[in-house]
């Protein structure tokens, strides 16, 4: 955060302040336009041919003194949701300025069926009455089609002003000055009458008959105070949450206020004669119109509170341009305090967005970069000047040098991506498929692993990145554009996204994608999990988290909080098994207590066909799954609920159902026309019945709401009904390929006290796998018939040729098979003191516990386990134990992300930034592993303990 990483820049000033607002001289270009080849100012000229041509009194028709929308619907197309306040499909062409296109019908408009013949009237903020021609929708939508065209033609201007300027920036060419200066002098006057209006709503675009904000005696409005209310509730903004006022952006939203390319353009030229030369003819003068006018724009902004959200840095952006190339320091200064609340705020510890989903992730770290790296890059205030709300004094600003912490965000983001570079499909993130991108082959390089532990994503790889596989097991929190998707899965192998996640859509099947049942996880009860709050915390847990030797990545997760009141019990443990020659599989034992239905459910690819084969016999099950009496009709939008009464209606979309029993083991393979796919064989459970059918898989859809369902992937459900149930679904999912033999796995007899244990076995070609896998450390174990006895969470053992191979515990105290004892690491529960979380030194990052533990190098990649009082966890990585006073330090890889206060309260230092009134207790799980060395390799430490 920036307040923890020095402050060379932001000193405190104890010069006379200089009084904000006041006129600051600007030595302009601010931002020095790079220089053009001759082929770049051929082409560049080319370009702007048309508009250099332009008469001021064509240029006063493509700008009009009126609003404009940007979001306008096609009157001809029909298509389940419409899709008209989101997705714009008109084509536009300056060549043919007052036409439109529709690229989803293929319309063009002016058509004699769809006639303006209606007119709203609106008084415009300078008291002017504007009138608003459009066609009267048979639902009450009006389509402002001439008001389309209207912001078709002044957004073209808009980059047209752009390129002029950085042309007469690299060429000198009076008339390219001259033109822009028109252009913006003509922006600048239209500004005035722009009402606010609200595009983003389910009917048309929406004029706001309002006063506009008047700003203090120093030319800015008052910002208001962040951390009031909730966005567009009671938070203190003057205007709407979704309005703005030139038109233009992602959904009319204020946060596309300002318009950066005008400001640049303003200040390539601001030097040129001939914004005096204008300012002559025009009988005013036309810079401080201009300047009035980006300082307008940017008091639209400031009249919002700091949201510190995922489009903030467009408005760190456009203030420290506008700031710097007007003279308005503080404009400057705000940029900087909304930077650091975002950094302060918005990321966990491990370095992730708050929302948890890539893409937001991504959007918010390329913004944040882009003004830090330039408009706020070298910044100075000027001599004496105090922000008015900050009281700093900014002297040559290098936050990027300052600030490790950006870099830390991006490798945290760099973790979230698939071997095919595609972003993990968390939460709200875009698929590059939904967005019709080709997705690359994956490198020969490492299959990575890693553990989100703030937060709460393991990702768990074995191979190579084209060849390999990874399993990711997903339990965040919901902080904004979450989905109901606690412990879903997905599985990479074979360069293939083959158990996927949906991601992100704004299609009519938006309430499927976020519910439950598009992801790969169980449902309770037919409900969609809880994605937020703190009482239980919503949030996931990690439970254990283990690296048994070559072989074996196990992590366990739960996630009570999704269903707190249908469940006891909600918990997934996964392990990653490399085998030999490449016969990789995963383990997954899903244990779920409480509730009257349980659908375990597994998804196939949806980003390539898949055909669908099942080992059990089924029948076609004709009857929908919605209850008796619920008709299931697609919704009309993406804002659509997804339960009618006690129906979830997500049900209502399985096509080509069949229905078979699952008291036995079941196996079934979803394959692509190639033969990669995956082989999963799920153990019987009693009274359980096996659905296969198929859900949509969207992706392929383009966001294109009338072909959503022209896309389907292969589904398997396996449902258990009863009273407060109890369930274990025990799975092993094998990638394969044409040539791949499967895996012989079935559930072995083992005399246990844990009515949730579950053991094993896996045959493979050379070798077979032993897995105990229980419901908690203490759990015991025994197998006669392998000599085998065990105390703990999982256990593992492979025998190659009969001879033992590997021996493996997590979290647990004891393992032993044929008569060798596997040397266990004891495990201890403690509570954390105190840590050592000071940013400026992390080489201190430690907690502090008064116990004396056995001083030693952690093992390899060996995790301790906080919990807090709430229930929510952190999995630290371990660097060391050391001695210090009379108790013990846990020397950690990274920072620990709390601290303790001396009465035992204890504060997360990141986001979520929860408050616990008790000091919480650290678990270092015991465990041990032992792998038979080749005859000539000597047995190393490493090679003991885990």
């Amino acid at each position: 955060m920036i307040k923890a990483f020095g402050s060379s820049w932001l000193a405190a000033s104890s010069l006379a302040a200089l009084a904000a607002g006041a006129a600051v001289p600007v030595s302009h270009p601010v931002f020095p336009a790079a220089p053009m080849t001759a082929a770049q100012r051929t082409e560049a000229r080319a370009a702007a041919a048309a508009v250099l041509a332009m008469t001021p009194a064509e240029i006063d028709r493509w700008i009009v003194l009126k609003s404009s929308f940007d979001m306008v619907a096609c009157p001809h197309c029909e298509w389940p949701g419409g899709r008209r306040d989101r997705k714009d499909y008109w084509r536009w062409s300056p060549d043919r300025p007052d036409e439109l296109h529709c690229t989803h019908c293929g319309i063009t408009y002016p058509d004699p069926r769809y006639p303006l013949s209606a007119v709203q009237e609106t008084v415009d903020p300078t008291g002017q009455v504007q009138r608003f021609p459009y066609y009267p929708g048979k639902d009450g939508y009006r389509y402002y089609l001439e008001g389309r065209l209207d912001n078709l033609r002044k957004q073209h201007l808009e980059g047209q002003a752009l390129r002029l300027a950085r042309l007469y920036a690299a060429t000198g060419e009076a008339s390219c000055a001259r033109q822009a200066a028109v252009l913006l002098e003509r922006f600048a006057r239209a500004y005035p009458h722009y009402n606010p209006q609200i595009s983003r709503c389910p009917g048309s675009p929406r004029l706001l008959e309002m006063p506009i904000l008047q700003p203090a005696e120093d030319g800015l409005v008052t910002v208001p105070p962040f951390g009031k209310g909730s966005p567009g509730r009671d938070d203190g903004a003057y205007y709407p949450y979704w309005s703005n006022r030139r038109g233009d952006g992602w959904n009319g939203w204020f946060y596309s206020e300002m318009p950066i390319g005008l400001a640049y353009a303003f200040d390539a030229i601001a030097a040129s004669p001939e914004l005096d030369r204008l300012s002559a003819d025009l009988g005013r003068d036309v810079r401080a119109a201009i300047r009035g006018f980006l300082r307008d724009t940017a008091n639209y902004a400031r009249s919002y509170p700091p949201y510190a959200g995922n489009m903030d840095p467009s408005l760190i952006q456009g203030f420290a341009v506008i700031g710097r190339v007007i003279g308005e320091p503080e404009l400057v200064h705000d940029a900087l305090r909304r930077l650091q609340l975002i950094l302060d705020l918005r990321f966990y510890p491990d370095g992730n967005w708050e929302e948890g989903a890539p893409s937001y992730h991504a959007q918010t770290v390329a913004g944040l970069r882009a003004a830090v790296q330039g408009p706020l890059k070298g910044y100075s205030d000027p001599p004496g000047y105090v922000g008015r709300d900050d009281g700093r004094h900014l002297e040559t600003l290098d936050i990027g040098k300052d600030l490790p912490w950006l870099g830390e965000t991006a490798r945290a983001l760099e973790a979230m991506t698939l071997p095919n570079g595609a972003h993990v499909g968390s939460h709200d993130t875009w698929s590059p498929t939904t967005n019709g991108r080709a997705l690359p082959r994956p490198p020969a390089a490492p299959m990575p692993s890693h553990l989100h532990w703030g937060m709460g994503h393991a990702i768990l790889g074995t191979g190579q990145q084209d060849t390999g596989t990874q399993v990711h097991l997903h339990f965040s929190g919901g902080y904004g554009h979450q989905h109901a998707d606690t412990l879903n899965l997905i599985l990479f192998a074979k360069g293939q996204e083959l158990v996927a996640d949906l991601g992100y859509t704004h299609t009519v099947l938006a309430p499927y994608v976020r519910g439950s049942l598009a992801h790969n996880l169980v449902v309770v009860d037919e409900a969609d999990q809880r994605t937020g709050g703190t009482a239980p915390p919503a949030d996931g847990r990690l439970v254990a988290s283990a690296r048994l030797g070559r072989a074996v990545q196990f992590v366990e997760a739960g996630g009570e909080g999704a269903y707190p009141d249908r469940t006891r019990l909600y918990r997934r443990a996964v392990a990653l098994i490399a085998g030999p020659d490449g016969q990789d599989y995963v383990l997954d034992v899903f244990r779920v207590l409480g509730g009257r239905r349980h659908d375990w459910v597994l998804h196939g690819s949806a980003d390539v066909d898949m055909s669908l084969h099942s080992t059990r016999p089924s029948r076609p099950h004709p009857a929908s799954l919605l209850p008796p009496g619920t008709t299931f009709t697609l919704w009309p939008n993406e804002y659509g609920q997804n339960r009618q009464g006690k129906a979830n209606l997500s049900y209502g979309l399985f096509r080509n159902l069949a229905r078979g029993t699952a008291d036995d083991t079941v196996a079934v393979t979803m394959t692509t026309g190639d033969g990669i796919g995956v082989a999963t064989t799920l153990l019987g459970l009693n009274g359980a019945a096996v659905f296969t059918g198929e859900l949509p898989s969207m992706r392929r859809a383009c966001e294109d709401s009338s072909r959503v369902l022209d896309y389907w992937r292969p589904t398997v459900m396996v449902r258990r009904d009863g009273d407060d149930l109890q369930s274990v679904f025990t799975a092993v999912h094998q990638p394969i390929d044409a040539a791949t033999r499967r895996l012989a796995v079935e559930r072995l007899a083992a005399a246990s006290d844990d009515a949730l244990a579950v053991a094993i076995r896996v045959e493979g070609d050379g070798f077979t796998d032993i897995h105990l896998c229980g419901a908690g450390q203490t759990t015991r174990w025994h197998l006669p018939a392998l000599a085998l006895e065990a105390v703990g969470r999982y256990a593992f053992v492979r025998l190659v040729d009969d001879r033992l191979e590997a021996m493996g515990l997590a979290d647990g105290a004891a393992l032993t098979c044929r008569g060798q004892a596997l040397d266990v690491r004891p495990g201890q529960v403690v509570e954390v003191q105190s840590t050592r979380a000071d940013e400026q030194q992390p080489e201190r990052w430690a907690l502090v516990v008064r116990e004396r533990l056995a001083p030693r190098p952690a093992d390899l990649e060996e995790r301790v386990v906080v919990r807090f009082a709430d229930g929510m966890t952190y999995g630290l990585h371990l660097a060391a134990i050391v001695d210090e006073g009379e108790g013990s330090a846990l020397h950690l890889r990274h920072r620990p992300g709390f601290t303790i206060d001396p009465d035992g309260t204890t504060r997360m230092t990141h986001h979520p930034r929860r408050t616990t009134p008790t000091r919480p207790e650290c678990t270092l799980p015991g465990g041990g592993v032992w792998e038979r060395q080749p005859e000539d390799t000597p047995r190393t430490p490493a090679n003991r303990n885990l």
